[in-house]
């Protein structure tokens, strides 16, 4: 078989695992936000199943990870990860195989923040590829509070000051220069 042939029935194989497993429930809840959440051991445990009945395998790695310690608007010292992840798809019957790149991040002050990104991104990626969504459709990081990384003192203007303004030209374009670049060439880029 050619290259093609092969990619399109790993394509079929894929589309048929969305089909088995379509929507899900919301399994999960953040009590600190206050949203429901598809779980990592929901998504898995669905696609253990559907993936062996189908015949395909997925097997991630970790290529580099990143942490960075940060505060948060109260002063809590957080660790953030972000971990680059590879993950080769395999079709079983045919051993033929497709790579992708993904990238997890998560942040916690207890010390588990790359086994969060690990999980996170190894879920996140999973949704994508295999189009999972929740029953109510609804983005739980909409509802996220996000850190403040690099905060801003807030300043109160002082009376009869005058107002300034800052006029943001638009950005010239760019001129991109194509090139087909190898993973092997830049295992890590500028993504962190």
């Amino acid at each position: 078989m050619e290259n093609n042939e092969l990619r399109a029935k790993l394509g079929k194989k894929l589309a048929e695992i969305s089909k088995l497993i379509g929507k899900m429930a919301q399994d999960g809840k953040n009590t600190h936000s206050g949203y429901k959440f598809i779980s990592y051991e929901a998504v898995a445990g669905e696609l253990r199943s559907a993936m062996a009945s189908v015949g395909i395998s997925i097997i991630p790695s970790i290529v580099e990870y990143k942490e960075q310690e940060i505060k948060n608007n109260k002063g809590t010292q957080f660790v953030k990860t972000i971990v680059k992840m590879v993950f080769c798809i395999i079709d079983n019957e045919t051993g033929y195989s497709e790579t992708a790149t993904w990238f997890g991040s998560d942040q916690d002050s207890g010390g588990k923040s790359f086994a969060q990104a690990i999980t996170e991104g190894q879920k996140r990626f999973q949704m994508k590829l295999f189009n999972i969504s929740s029953k109510g459709d609804i983005d739980p990081d909409s509802k996220t509070t996000e850190v403040n990384l690099d905060p801003v003192p807030k300043r109160t203007p002082q009376k009869n000051e005058p107002v300034r303004r800052t006029v943001v030209a638009p950005a010239p374009k760019a001129q991109v220069e194509k090139k087909q670049v190898s993973y092997a060439d830049d295992p890590f880029g500028d993504a962190l």
